[in-house]
């Protein structure tokens, strides 16, 4: 009968949940399969173990981008369109600021590697984009509803995508990596490493 009555509340609690926000969110963030930078000045070089995520630009001119890859869980989810995408969150930790400036978010379709270089980098779709404006260290969203729904348009089956974060002006700012967390426990890392998340239409 108790058990009767947990999934009778948990009903409920949908019921609530769907009649204020509509929305059906994903049930974890999106897997992120590796996270690196590349280095203009160093240019044959791959930074996929380096525990901060730079991004910076000299005269309007990228000389350091950092490539978030996630696992493609579209399937997972039953997601095959792009219109099911409601919203989708980028959540940043700025663990270091040379420079203050603006941050966007583009798109590139398939995984990158930690063995990315500057040399081998790949190319970012600039029609797909977020950005956040960095002034000083802390935590940042993005949002990235367009790249998630570029990367549904691109490939709704099981292929990886990228988010690549592109300094603008002369800014450079260093985010957090998946490498800050490793060997921590998860409540160590709350808030620190690179997060996607996005929301689905009902």
């Amino acid at each position: 009968m108790r058990y009767l009555y947990c999934l009778v509340g948990l009903f409920v609690l949908l019921g609530i949940a769907y009649a204020a926000g509509g929305h059906l969110p994903v049930q974890s963030p999106v897997m992120m399969d590796s996270d690196t930078y590349v280095d203009a000045d160093h240019a044959s070089e791959s930074f996929g173990d380096s525990d901060l995520l730079w991004a910076s630009s000299s005269g309007g001119n990228p000389v350091k981008v950092a490539y978030l890859s996630f696992v493609n869980d579209f399937v997972t989810n039953s997601v095959s369109s792009s219109d099911q995408i409601d919203a989708a969150k980028l959540s940043l930790n700025v663990a270091k600021v040379e420079k203050p400036g603006k941050i966007t978010a583009y798109f590139i379709e398939g995984p990158t590697t930690n063995e990315a270089t500057w040399d081998s980098k790949a190319k970012y779709e600039t029609e797909a984009s977020g950005f956040a404006d960095v002034e000083a260290e802390g935590e940042y969203s993005l949002d990235v509803t367009p790249i998630i729904k570029e990367a549904i348009k691109s490939c709704p089956g099981e292929c990886g995508y990228t988010i690549a974060l592109v300094a603008e002006g002369d800014a450079s700012v260093g985010f957090a990596s998946s490498e800050t967390c490793k060997d921590k426990k998860a409540e160590e890392c709350s808030g620190k490493k690179p997060v996607l998340e996005y929301t689905l239409t009902d």
